[in-house]
């Protein structure tokens, strides 16, 4: 990790997915407080923190992602970003993954997470990156795919599978189906 002795100033990156499982909150808070232990490890300060919330592929359905890239290509605050892996950036396309890669490489801005440093303007580590967006795009696609698969399943067992139940009805957890609200 020598390409860390150059950095200084860093923004953190969080985002959370809808669709994972737990307090979305919480889990923004926890990844926080390992990426702010990090940068205080290696002496990192912290600029500014986009915190995201949303399970969307797309770039502009994600405004802090939108809000950081536009930050980094006009502001030349950070050196780096950090994030707890590199699918929190992004599971999307070959479009989407190449908009990072650009950004991040004309802007000389290093992707950190705890494990790994990415400096795409580097042929191997852009490789690499390339390589892990695709994998996540893949994961992305299985976990829609696995996601929609138990919808269908569940509907035709006659289970509620469609998020919250319109008025006037509830959600009964013991039936998996909806009842009035008396």
């Amino acid at each position: 990790m020598n390409d860390l002795l150059n950095v200084k100033n860093v923004a953190i990156y969080l985002r959370k997915s809808r669709d994972e499982i737990g307090d979305i909150h919480e889990l923004l808070k926890k990844h926080e407080k390992k990426l702010r232990d990090f940068a205080k490890t290696n002496n990192f300060f912290v600029k500014k923190v986009y915190k995201e919330v949303g399970s969307s592929q797309s770039f502009d359905e994600r405004p802090e992602f939108m809000r950081m890239l536009k930050d980094i290509q006009e502001d030349n605050m950070y050196e780096a970003v950090l994030v707890t892996e590199i699918s929190r950036l992004g599971r999307g396309n070959l479009t989407q993954g190449g908009k990072i890669q650009e950004t991040f490489a004309q802007n000389d801005i290093l992707i950190i997470t705890p494990e790994k440093v990415y400096d795409l303007n580097d042929a191997t580590s852009n490789f690499i990156f390339g390589i892990e967006h695709l994998i996540g795009n893949q994961e992305y696609n299985a976990i829609k795919r696995r996601l929609n698969q138990g919808k269908i399943e569940g509907t035709r067992l006659g289970n509620w599978t469609n998020g919250p139940p319109p008025f006037p009805y509830i959600y009964d957890k013991n039936t998996k189906s909806l009842k009035v609200d008396n």
